[in-house]
């Protein structure tokens, strides 16, 4: 343990520091529950503080009263000094403060990074050693992965209002997500005629997320409008649970309907029945390989959706986010917008050309 006063390092339950002399437990100030004599003759007692509970024993009833002040004034001291809590402990409060107002699926996310942190580093904030947590971090999990986990660690060190530390993280890459070129989306369309996948897939060609198809239901298309109302994500139980609001305030919208044969699909009596988002995955993989197709998800079709709009069609870029739900230009603009090869091939001639 450290001495209250001067913190330098002294034996475990002392009652005076050995190098300044101060007092280690004010007896006054540090209050425990009497303990109970056992056949045995040792003395036990159950320490409750800050909801953590301990078992204390003694040999003795001084003894036991030494260790229980000491434990109580350890736990209290935490609360005081966030940097004496394990850095496990200030994720979890973080995690468990905000859950009410978190997404469930965010609150599973943060989850998953909490448990992949506490492999790698399971001991007290003051002690960490963050460049090496990270650089342990990133050999085990791709850059994204590592900037996620590095996200949660300091969003809950600010909430406890711990100095964030500087570190370097792992360069994030850039992957190219599978797209339809717009000759393509002929191919696929007539692929996923009268396939149980077909109603999910029209919709995200229309820009809908996976989770706002999910919570569709009958009164969602009307007059020739998809209407996008709340979503259904999986909690940290790994179920699916429908929240009222949507990603972000822009994702709730009004999208006309481009494509005619969702109209014919949609059932106006009776609530949509979607595979289950394992099945979706399944099913459009299967599709690919048997088209010849790049491999894509739902969300791959929304990435379609943005680049037929923006590369093909020419839309404006206003008018891009406000019918995808994002909410700023630049998410499309840098991230779902992909050049087609045969805008690709023109360009590249039109240069030739010139030098001609």
């Amino acid at each position: 343990m450290k001495c209250r006063q001067c913190k330098r390092t002294i034996e475990d339950n002392s009652l005076f520091c050995n190098w300044c002399g101060t007092k280690q437990i004010k007896d006054g100030n540090v209050s425990v529950p009497k303990p109970t004599r056992l056949a045995s003759g040792e003395y036990v007692g159950r320490i409750m503080v800050n909801g953590k509970r301990e078992k204390i024993r003694g040999t003795t009833e001084a003894d036991y009263y030494k260790k229980a002040r000491a434990y109580k004034l350890e736990i209290v001291e935490q609360k005081n000094d966030p940097g004496k809590e394990t850095l496990d402990d200030i994720i979890n409060d973080y995690i468990e403060k905000n859950t009410p107002i978190f997404s469930p699926s965010t609150v599973r996310g943060y989850d998953i990074n909490k448990k992949q942190i506490k492999l790698h580093y399971d001991g007290k904030v003051k002690d960490v050693q963050w460049q090496e947590l990270v650089n342990s971090l990133s050999a085990d999990y791709a850059p994204k992965t590592v900037h996620n986990q590095w996200g949660v660690i300091t969003a809950a060190l600010k909430a406890k209002k711990i100095p964030l530390p500087e570190v370097k993280l792992p360069a994030a890459v850039k992957t190219e997500r599978a797209f339809l070129e717009s000759n393509e989306i002929v191919t696929f369309l007539n692929a996923i005629k009268g396939k149980r996948i077909e109603l999910t897939a029209l919709l995200a060609l229309h820009s809908l997320r996976e989770s706002e198809i999910l919570a569709l239901t009958k009164d969602s298309v009307k007059d020739g409008v998809i209407h996008v109302r709340g979503a259904v994500v999986p909690n940290k139980e790994h179920k699916y649970v429908r929240k009222d609001t949507n990603k972000t305030a822009s994702s709730t919208r009004d999208i006309p309907v481009f494509i005619p044969r969702l109209t014919e699909l949609w059932d106006t009596e009776n609530d949509p029945k979607f595979p289950h988002p394992s099945e979706i995955r399944r099913q459009l993989r299967r599709i690919c390989g048997k088209n010849a197709l790049p491999m894509i998800s739902c969300h791959n079709l929304r990435h379609t959706f943005c680049s037929l709009a923006m590369g093909k069609m020419g839309w404006d870029i206003k008018t891009v986010q406000l019918v995808g739900g994002w909410s700023t230009p630049k998410v499309p603009q840098e991230i779902y917008t992909h050049l087609e090869r045969e805008r690709y091939d023109q360009d590249i001639k039109k240069m030739k050309q010139f030098y001609k």
